[in-house]
């Protein structure tokens, strides 16, 4: 399959939880469709080590906590204390489209296959 430029790699999961990954031809609607975004600590240090991660870290909000709801109770989870300073930054899935497309349009290679 040859990929035009103009396209980006999107990810999605089905019902039954596998990953579909396909191109989406990139318009002001895929590009302004707000996703959710939870990055783990590795995917943020890698965007950062890529060089893509200065609005990540400008923009994205690092929650060193979460609370979780269940049985009628709210349960918090201290995740940076319980994984010796780790985090996880909210930051969503369009955005981080758009910094690694942006990125790679920056080198005048074509999207890669």
């Amino acid at each position: 399959m040859r990929v035009q430029p103009g396209f980006c790699w999107d990810t999605c999961c089905t019902k039954r939880g596998s990953t579909l990954s396909f191109w989406e031809p990139i318009t002001s609607t895929s590009s302004a469709r707000v996703r959710a975004g939870v990055l783990e600590q590795f995917t943020a240090d890698l965007m950062t080590q890529m060089g893509v991660g200065d609005r990540q870290h400008g923009e994205g909000m690092r929650q060193d906590s979460v609370y979780l709801s269940f049985g009628g109770k709210r349960h918090h989870v201290p995740l940076s204390e319980l994984t010796r300073g780790k985090a996880i930054y909210v930051y969503a899935q369009n955005e981080v489209v758009k910094d690694v497309v942006q990125a790679r349009l920056a080198t005048g290679q074509p999207p890669a296959r």
